[in-house]
């Protein structure tokens, strides 16, 4: 049973490296957006008191975990 406060996002490398370059560009992506109150990118659609993992499609390992 997964818990509702939890968002498990399953992503493939090339969209990582792209969400990656826009992030590093300064523009929102697919997976991060900037939230204005926070000053700093947050993982899309993980609102405050929850957590988000972003998991490469074929890896075992969590690479985001806010």
């Amino acid at each position: 049973m997964r818990d509702s406060s939890t968002h498990i996002v399953y992503i493939k490398q090339s969209d990582l490296f792209l969400s990656l370059k826009m992030t590093v560009l300064g523009n929102s992506s697919i997976y991060h957006s900037w939230n204005a109150d926070l000053q700093r990118f947050v993982q899309t659609g993980v609102k405050e008191g929850e957590s988000g993992f972003l998991f490469l499609d074929g890896k075992d390992e969590v690479i985001s975990n806010r």
